[in-house]
């Protein structure tokens, strides 16, 4: 394992003998690029003294204590398992990619046609906008519910009823 110094050393170009070599895959990915970053911080002509060094080297080594678990960023899809070995992953990849194309193609392929969707009332026919179509469901309903509340308004008592012998 390598100090930080030394991974900034070799970022920077300083160490070409380290046994520490930076390579921006894995769990590296990230603090590289935050070296990358901090870095560039340093080493841009305006701030070469060594308390600035210092301080982004601290930075840095509280960024890497305090940085997710590898098992974590798996999970969260940001690094790649690393189960497989790294000549292989790319193909392991591939071959995900194309399973889950697969799946998808024979879900479409069995897919009921939109006139068995329409029978069905699953789909809705509709000459309106995708994106409005909720909104016009809402309206229909609105007005359904002022129409029935007039009707009920409206409606005769059951004595009137019983006058009329409709009852």
């Amino acid at each position: 394992m390598c100090s930080v110094k030394e991974r900034l050393h070799v970022t920077k170009g300083l160490s070409h003998t380290s046994r520490c070599t930076v390579k921006p895959t894995g769990k590296w990915m990230v603090a590289h690029d935050v070296a990358m970053a901090i870095k560039a911080r340093i080493y841009d002509g305006t701030s070469h003294d060594r308390h600035q060094h210092i301080r982004t080297t601290d930075e840095l080594d509280h960024f890497l204590q305090e940085r997710p678990p590898a098992e974590e960023l798996v999970e969260k899809n940001i690094l790649k398992g690393t189960n497989v070995e790294p000549a292989l992953q790319q193909e392991n990849e591939e071959i995900k990619k194309a399973q889950l194309e697969d799946a998808l193609n024979t879900k479409l392929e069995h897919r009921p046609p939109a006139s068995e969707l329409l029978d069905h009332n699953i789909l809705h026919e509709s000459r309106v906008a995708p994106g409005l179509q909720q909104k016009e469901e809402e309206l229909k309903r609105t007005q359904l519910e002022h129409t029935l509340n007039s009707k009920l308004e409206h409606r005769p008592s059951p004595e009137t009823l019983i006058e009329k012998h409709i009852l």
